[in-house]
């Protein structure tokens, strides 16, 4: 694991013309529901990979647990079961596993028992940050620890051809964004899809192939035939949730998750909650496994 001391990047935007260069091309409503469990769903993507040798991976992310007074204890189950259900090879928090409340052991219950063939890995949100957590940077990379995930906050690691990078927060962390990602499949993790957009200049996008985020919620609301009322990016809707590549570099991804728990208030409407799952298949083989 390697940290990243260079190319502090300040949080504000300087750049507002980058979020154009990004189009959706699968929005909410056009993602493959796989499996549900009770009001959980499962949605599934797939990337075309070059390399043989990263055919048949499969990732796992889910992000916005804010596990507190208002998270359901049968949602905990379902997730838990959902997570093992898709036996993926490595599993992704992307952050936010408090709002204002926190119930740290139902936390620490769920992220244990989640499990992964190869590695478990973990990213901070926003509210890590926040006083309510009563947890500092090393305190929750020692909780991440406790339940078998590896937290990385501006740093990378990498698992056979796949190399993930951890991107703080841009909302309340220091974003640093690392240019030297190694040989094969490079993955930027960011809890905020706006970190992402902020970013990604050319000299940066050149050095990943996906980016996975959470913190929208989709909008938490969503209203039939106009979508989520409004949503947690600076940019309002328009990255509310779903498959976004970018316009030039049309082999860049970004996946961002409706999350699971509940933030503002502690409801849905339309709007279930989802775990992610993500199958890199090589293009001339794209039939793979359904968990």
């Amino acid at each position: 694991m390697a940290d990243s001391n260079n190319n502090r990047i300040s949080r504000k935007l300087k750049y507002p013309e980058r979020f154009r260069e990004w189009q959706q091309f699968a929005g909410f409503n056009e993602r493959q529901i796989i499996a549900t469990v009770g009001q959980l769903h499962t949605v599934r993507y797939q990337i075309d990979v070059e390399d043989i040798e990263l055919d048949g991976i499969r990732l796992l992310f889910f992000a916005d647990l804010h596990c507190g007074i208002h998270f359901s204890r049968l949602l905990s189950k379902a997730l838990i079961q959902s997570i093992n259900q898709a036996e993926a090879d490595i599993v992704i928090c992307g952050g936010d596993l408090l709002a204002r409340s926190f119930d740290q052991q139902l936390t620490k219950d769920i992220l244990s028992a989640c499990r992964a063939k190869s590695s478990k890995i973990a990213v901070l949100g926003n509210w890590e940050c926040y006083d309510k957590s009563k947890l500092d940077a090393d305190a929750w990379r020692e909780f991440y620890q406790q339940c078998g995930f590896t937290l990385l906050r501006n740093q990378s690691m990498s698992r056979n051809k796949l190399n993930f990078y951890g991107i703080d927060d841009i909302k309340t962390g220091m974003l640093v964004f690392s240019s030297s990602t190694g040989q094969g499949y490079n993955i930027l993790l960011s809890h905020n899809p706006d970190t992402v957009i902020h970013i990604a200049d050319d000299t940066n996008l050149a050095h990943f192939d996906v980016a996975l985020c959470g913190h929208t919620h989709a909008g938490q609301l969503r209203i039939p035939l106009f979508g989520a009322l409004a949503s947690s990016s600076r940019y309002g809707r328009k990255f509310d949730c779903g498959h976004f590549m970018h316009r030039r570099f049309t082999d860049v991804n970004m996946f961002i998750s409706a999350g699971i728990g509940t933030s503002a208030f502690p409801w849905r409407l339309n709007c279930p909650p989802e775990i992610m799952v993500i199958d890199l298949v090589t293009k001339t083989d794209n039939k793979r496994r359904l968990p």
